[in-house]
């Protein structure tokens, strides 16, 4: 019997080829650059699991690439091909180059593995891999398509230097520029113009409150962009609006934008040192606030200065400050936020992500911990009083979250006065029928005029209570 011919095998065995989905799969550039970011993480940062597991399977990859080039045969020009198309990808992604870029040497990539694996008789990792490089191409067009700045979306111009508003500080996220004068326009697809205005800042880092007289006790203004006034001109301000309530005093406006509750904990205590004098304290929150105590990653990723936020955390029922927020990022939060500055689409993933956050019960532990801190620095002082604003934001016409109420009365009894717009405005809006834009700026989402005017009709009474007060307990300090 004459025996049959054997069958030559395919130059490339199936684990091989199989090495190749996996490497094209697994072998992505975040992975690359969440290996390099531990190399420049800080002295004190632990590892997580997770990511241990994202560096150990990119560590894998690399491996896998390594025996795969060993055993290719015949088709050694073409994997190589795909491994340095692979390589520059991940040498890219160290840069601030468009993602356009990475996505390209994939799908070069990926083409000269398919080509491989059709050479070497393996039908269905060459579809595999052509269904990858769809993919890619797909996520190409996509990606140049919604990005604003070549294709679709709303063009937002925002002509404002933040080197000439702010400057960085130690303990805060950053300070206002002491002694400088900031232009500030913002102007929608290159047509309209939501404002143009400009903030004077003071030598002692605070706004212009352009009606304040020389004497007087002070009333320190505190809070982010609300009360600092983004959009508004000086003399339209919470401060000089408070200011010509109430001539008698000196009101003080150190809001700075983008700052939070444990900001503002810096800023009273620094001022309070400075100006024993203050009498009344405002501090002006938003339910944003508590997003800033503890910001997610998707936070770091759309506004990079979040990083620099200070970072507390409770323990025992007692505050401890960390350091800048930051520094406490795992390789992981840190792979997403890499992942987002780069591509527009998982930008967009990340906007989702930040828009589904809800306040944990840590961030109302802490920022109720911050503001009793900030009540009993003030009791410290003779004659010093501290108040809560809570102010709407532009989703002021839902309901309010389940834990605010509670919240609220936990801070009243501890002995801090906690004052609510947000009904307010939401009833005012439901009985006139205005929509959002009718106080907020579109886009922007910072107060209009008409916003200012009702908060102003609505705290005058609070505000001539407190004075009378004040004059009282200087008459008969008893």
């Amino acid at each position: 019997m004459t025996a049959k011919p054997a069958i030559p095998s395919s130059p490339i065995s199936p684990t091989a080829s199989w090495i190749d989905v996996i490497v094209v799969a697994a072998a992505q550039w975040p992975m690359a650059a969440v290996a390099v970011d531990w190399i420049l993480s800080p002295p004190n940062y632990q590892a997580t699991a997770a990511d241990i597991w994202t560096v150990g399977l990119s560590v894998a990859a690399t491996a896998g690439w390594l025996v795969t080039i060993r055993r290719l045969g015949n088709f050694i020009i073409l994997r190589c091909a795909s491994a340095v198309c692979l390589m520059l990808a991940s040498a890219i992604s160290f840069r601030e180059a468009p993602i356009e870029l990475t996505l390209i040497f994939m799908v070069l990539a990926g083409v000269a593995s398919a080509f491989a694996a059709w050479a070497g008789r393996r039908k269905r990792l060459c579809l595999v891999l052509c269904n990858g490089v769809g993919i890619a191409v797909l996520l190409l067009g996509v990606e140049a398509a919604t990005d604003p700045r070549t294709g679709m979306g709303i063009r937002i111009d925002d002509q404002r230097s933040a080197a000439e508003l702010y400057i960085n500080d130690a303990s805060t996220m950053w300070r206002l520029q002491p002694d400088s004068v900031t232009h500030h326009r913002i102007i929608l697809d290159g047509q309209e113009t939501l404002f143009d205005v400009t903030y004077h800042i003071q030598p002692d880092g605070g706004r212009r409150v352009p009606l304040r007289p020389d004497h007087g006790s002070r009333w320190c203004i505190l809070g982010a962009s609300f009360a600092f006034g983004q959009g508004l001109t000086d003399d339209q301000t919470f401060a000089n609006r408070i200011q010509a309530l109430i001539p008698s005093v000196r009101v003080e406006n150190f809001a700075v934008p983008s700052l939070g509750t444990s900001d503002a904990h810096f800023i009273l205590r620094e001022r309070l040192e400075r100006a024993p004098d203050t009498s009344r304290v405002i501090y002006f929150m938003i339910d944003d606030h508590f997003r800033r105590v503890d910001p997610p990653w998707s936070n770091t990723a759309l506004d990079w200065w979040t990083a620099q936020r200070p970072f507390f955390e409770l323990r025992n029922g007692q505050l401890i400050y960390l350091g800048k927020r930051g520094d406490y990022l795992s390789l992981f939060e840190r792979a997403q936020i890499h992942l987002s500055k780069r591509t527009f689409l998982y930008n967009l993933w990340a906007r989702w992500h930040l828009a589904q956050w809800r306040p944990t019960r840590a961030s109302q532990q802490i920022t109720a911990a911050l503001i009793r801190d900030m009540a009993e620095a003030c009791r410290k002082i003779p004659n010093c009083k501290f108040s809560v604003i809570r102010l709407p934001e532009k989703n002021f016409t839902e309901q309010d979250p389940p834990f605010m109420a509670k919240w609220q009365d936990g801070l009243r009894l501890d002995g801090v006065e906690v004052l609510d717009f947000v009904p307010v405005l939401r009833d005012h809006a439901q009985t006139s029928g205005q929509p959002v834009d009718h106080y907020f700026y579109p886009v922007d989402y910072h107060p209009r005029t008409t916003y200012i005017d009702l908060l102003m009709a609505w705290i005058t009474p609070h505000t001539k209570r407190w004075a009378d007060q004040a004059a009282t307990e200087i008459s008969d300090p008893t």
